[in-house]
This record gives C-alpha cells, structure tokens and sequence, in this order.
C-alpha cells in the first residue's frame, strides 16, 4: 500500500503544477478497490499534514513544497529543516525519490473493470490506463492499438502538463522520450506491414496533430483550428483501417482543463458489424457496430454518436449493452415495472409510469420475438433478482465507504467476485455467483444476443438520421419554438466578460440549440419508423426527463411530447413552465395519454410532426448490404 501511495505522491510532486491533492490522485494507480481506497487515504492524510506544515508565506506557491513534504511524511523521511524552506524540500524529496523503488508494476497501472461496479472514495481528473474486459486482440495491429496507443495517450497526458508551461522544459524530459519511443514502435515496419506506406503515414499525422492540440498553451483561442486538422486525421486514418480490412475503429476527443490545457484521448474499438443504411434518396450511410477494447477510463454514456466532423454513424453496443441490462431486462419480468425514475418510485404518479413503461417493454418484445416469450420473462426474473441483491447490498457496503451499483453488462468479471470476496461473507458471494451462472446460461445469452441485435437496429437508425441531417447543411430548418425554450435559459452575458469570453458564451448557446434540434429530429424519427417500437423508444427516451439537467435530450424529449399531445388535441397541461416535480408530473400525464393510443396512431403523428417541424416526409431507411 504505501509503495503505492509513494508512486502517486511522486508522480504528482514531480509535475508541481497542480495546486491540490488532484496531482497526487491523478497518478494513483487504478488497483484492487481496497488497495486504491487504502492509498488515497494515505495520500490525503499525508498531504494534510503537509499543507498545515507549510509556511504562510509560501502557502500562495505551496503545490510542490506540499507535495515533496507529503511524500517525505509518506516515506517516513526526517523533515524538520524541509518543513519551512521549499527548496531543501525539494532536495530532500529528489533525495529520497531516486533511492525508493516507486515504480508500480505494470499490472497495477491498469484500471480494473471493477470500478464500473465498486467506486471507493473519489477520483481524480487524469488518464489512467484500464485493463480491457477481455484479452487483447491477439493481432500485431490489435496489440499496438490497444496497448501501445493507449500508452502514448496516458504519457502525453504527463507531459502537456509540463508543456503548457514550459514547452522547453517539456522537451527535455522524460515523458518527450517515452512519447517519441512510442511514436516509433507505432511508426515502425510492423505497423508497415499491417497498413501499408499510407497507414503509417496516417498513423504519424494523427499523433502529431494530437500532440499539437494537447500542448498548445492558447488553447482557449486556437481550440476550432486545431480540432479540424485533428478530425482530418482521424478520418483518414478509420479509412485506411478499413481499406485494410483491419476489425478496427480509432475516435478521438479532447477537453479543456484547468490551466488551459486540451486533455487529449483515443478509443479503441472492435468492429461488431458495417451496415450501409440508404434512405432511399440517393444518400447512403455507413453504420458502424462498434465494441470498446482500448484500456481508459474515460467513458460514453450515449448508445451511439456521430458528429459533422465524423463520415460514419457509430453504434456502440457496450451501451446498448448497459440500457437492455438496466432498463429493459427487469422489465421483461411478468408485472415488473421499468425503473426509469433512477430511484425508488414514491409518488401515485411515478408508480403508474414505471409501471406502464413496463408494459409497452414486454408488449414490445413479445412482438418482435414472439418464440421467445416464457425465455424473456424468465431472464428478466433474473436480471431483476440481481438488480434487487445489488441494491441489498449497496446500504451496507455504504457503510464501509464503497458502493455497489447494479452491475450494467450480462457477464460479471473474476476481479469483481475476488474484491466482493474481501468485502461480504462467502455465502452471501455465492448467492450472486448462482445467480450470476443462470442469467450467462447458454439459453439467457441466446435471447440476450436476439433482444440486442433487434434493439440496435433502433440505436442504427437514430445515428443515421443525425447524418441525414448534417447533409442538409443550412437548409436544416430548427423546429419550432425550440428556440425560443431555450432562450429562456440563455446565460446572460456579464458587462465583466472580456469580449472573446462573451463571443465564447455566445456560441456555447449556439450549438447547444444546434445539438437540441439535432436530437429532437433523431428521437422523434424513432417513433415514427419503428412500430413494433414506437412505445418504447418513447418510453426510453422518458429517462431524461428524470436526470435533472437541462441537456439536449431532455429538450427533444418534453418537445416530443408537447408536440404529440398537440397532435392528438390532448387537454393535459404541457411541459412548459417552472421547474420542479409538478412539471415534470405532467410530463408524465403526457406520456400516459399517448401510450394509451394504437401504436399505428402514434406512429403516423410522429411522422406528421416530423415532415411539419422539419419540412420533408421522414424517409425509410434500408440496409442495402452487411
């Protein structure tokens, strides 16, 4: 534990540009939950003591001194003279630094998948590797993508810290040798082999483009400039991939941090399935099937995605995966409501739509898979018991500073049973490892693999129609009074705002009407081509209702409902007004009415809606070709 502990308060003591125990957790290395839990607490306790210990009159520019003097407390080191004088400090830490093995073994740099079911304690902000759910794709191509770039991530994380503020400094350090080391073995003549002059070409101006966007101090100013070169190279590098016949796909996103920094990252993933999705116009779409392999731990909870900046429609099945196993899964149980309020439903009102919801679930699924009935009840039996024994558990694991979530995949990993292990009683483990062998029978994974591979037909066709819309380019019409509900939530400019930052607020507002109006033509879409489903991915799309933010989702969502109940002449007080459970129970009133109308019915007045909003009939989309 306290080699560990050490590794991570002297990653962050060496970087000294960060002004909080964030320096020190950001290096943590992602271990067994109790080991990491254990670790944080001696790096906290560590860097309070030091932070007391430290000086008023260096407190200002404290983050190194705090650092060095946390990592002498940690490593048991004599501090009286450092204690008052940064620089002896310094000395003191370098001392003591290059004479302790810190160095964490490499299986322990890896964030295990655990942590997506127990969460000790909390996190920092950095990149840390992850170790995949499953091995590594056994290929020279699969190793270099899955290891190796996501190696070059995780050091170009360390060294953009020290490049934004000393690009020279930056260029003389350890992190520009393991960069450039990395570069090469991504450069070399295997990675020749596998992708040709071309894809090593390809391969060389995606890092270098990345890199340029991670270390560039005005980034603030230049971050539009520098996100297209960097789209460019991803898009050429997908389509060498895929020229190649290589099962891969690369995306790549970045976001600004604290000292004006671009957090950069890659993902890597497998590819499931290629669909080329035409709307019978003359536009065809290319709809990637995709699976998560790389090892880091930044995460989607989106279903699929796509931008302007993309050529392809992305459909990532791990998600698709967690909404069968969270949402859909227990309700396929006889009578089972669909937990879509995120918490115990209390009120009369919040019982009648978890449990309507429900019932268009199984109504949905016993048509689409009418063979497979007594199967689907019986497997969302299961999924339910699991869901109940998790949430059993979760108050008493509360109690020791860990929480349980629901796990959100069919399969549990060994790693997740061994730390149970360490923290519940055997036979209380066993009970979830009974449970856990019946819901990965080979009859569940059957019906499991038919509920996803009908589900993601839905989740395609939604990415699709976002390309659709991006075709359209200007002529893409905003539907109407979306615009004005989110003027109503307009950030006013401050007369304190320099005008670049006012330009900024500006456009923020801008394209978070352009991604609203996007989504809204995307989720109604749904309704109106898919009748075996038109409840449902109604139904689903409630789920944002109840989040609390006023994101994208949740605009299209309370549109959607205004604009059907108008469509049916429904007198049921809108969405529209104050914020709060009385609104959003007419959401629900809403949402109740229309569920009680014949799918054909619903369907036909979404596609009025559509072609009135949006100014075209809603096309058929087909899938010419797998």
């Amino acid at each position: 534990m306290k080699n560990i502990a050490l590794h991570a308060l002297a990653a962050g003591a060496r970087t000294g540009v960060e002004a909080d125990v964030a320096a020190a957790l950001n290096a943590l290395p992602r271990v067994d939950p109790v080991a990491y839990w254990l670790a944080q607490r001696h790096i906290k306790k560590s860097l309070r003591r030091a932070w007391l210990d430290v000086s008023a009159s260096e407190r200002k520019e404290a983050a190194p001194h705090a650092l060095h003097l946390a990592y002498l407390y940690a490593a048991g080191r004599k501090t009286d003279a450092a204690t008052q004088n940064s620089e002896l400090a310094r000395q003191a830490f370098a001392a003591a630094d290059a004479n302790t093995d810190t160095r964490t073994p490499s299986s322990l740099r890896w964030l295990t998948p655990l942590l997506a079911v127990i969460i000790l304690g909390a996190v920092g902000t950095g990149i840390w590797a992850a170790l995949p759910t499953k091995p590594a794709v056994a290929s020279k191509m699969g190793s270099a993508l899955t290891e190796v770039l996501t190696d070059w991530v995780v050091v170009l994380d360390r060294y953009s810290r020290l490049a934004v503020v000393d690009a020279e400094a930056a260029a003389d350090s350890s992190e520009a040798q393991e960069l450039a080391a990395l570069r090469g073995r991504l450069t070399d003549e295997t990675m020749r082999d596998e992708l040709g002059e071309a894809g090593v070409t390809a391969m060389a101006t995606l890092l270098d483009r990345t890199k340029e966007l991670a270390c560039d101090p005005d980034i603030m100013d230049t971050y539009k400039a520098r996100n297209v070169p960097f789209r460019a190279a991803l898009r050429d590098f997908n389509r060498i991939l895929k020229e190649r016949e290589q099962p891969f796909f690369i995306d790549g996103d970045w976001m600004i941090r604290r000292k004006q920094r671009a957090q950069t990252s890659f993902f890597v993933f497998e590819v499931h399935a290629r669909h080329p999705v035409s709307d019978g116009l003359g536009t065809t779409v290319d709809a990637v099937h995709l699976k998560r392999v790389d090892r880091l731990n930044w995460e989607r909870s989106l279903l699929g995605y796509t931008r302007k900046t993309m050529d392809v429609a992305v459909i990532l099945r791990d998600k698709v995966e967690h909404q069968l196993v969270t949402y859909v899964g227990p309700a396929l149980m006889n009578n089972a409501p669909m937990p879509l309020i995120g918490r115990e439903a209390r009120r009369d009102w919040e019982k009648a739509l978890e449990q309507e919801a429900g019932r268009i679930t199984r109504e949905s699924f016993e048509r689409v898979l009418p063979d497979d009935l007594e199967e689907l009840r019986d497997f969302g039996a299961l999924l339910e018991q699991r869901r109940d024994l998790a949430e059993r558990w979760s108050e008493r694991l509360g109690k020791r500073g860990m929480r349980f979530r629901v796990p959100g995949t069919l399969a549990i990993d060994d790693d997740t049973f061994t730390a149970l292990k360490e923290s519940l009683p055997d036979f209380q483990v066993r009970e979830l490892e009974d449970l856990q062998r019946k819901i990965e029978g080979s009859g569940n994974t059957d019906v499991f693999r038919r509920l996803m591979e009908r589900f993601a037909k839905t989740v395609e066709q939604h990415e699709v129609q976002h390309r659709l819309d991006y075709t359209r380019g200007d002529d893409f019409p905003v539907a109407p009074g979306l615009k004005e509900r989110l003027e109503r939530r307009r950030p006013k400019a401050e007369s304190s705002l320099t005008e670049a930052e006012a330009a900024r607020l500006a456009d923020a507002h801008d394209q978070a009407l352009e991604r609203a109006n996007f989504e809204l033509s995307a989720y109604l879409s749904e309704i109106g081509r898919e009748p075996d489903f038109a409840k449902l991915n109604l139904t689903l799309s409630m789920s944002h209702i109840f989040g609390g933010s006023r994101s994208a989702e949740w605009y299209s969502t309370t549109m959607i409902l205004d604009g059907l109940a108008e469509e049916f002449g429904l007198r049921i007080r809108t969405t529209r007004g104050d914020d709060g459970p009385v609104k959003i129970q007419y959401a629900a009133d809403v949402y109740l009415a229309l569920s009680a109308r014949p799918d054909s019915e619903l369907v036909a007045a979404a596609k009025r809606l559509w072609a009135r909003w949006y100014g075209q009939p809603l096309p058929d989309l087909t899938v010419v070709a797998d």
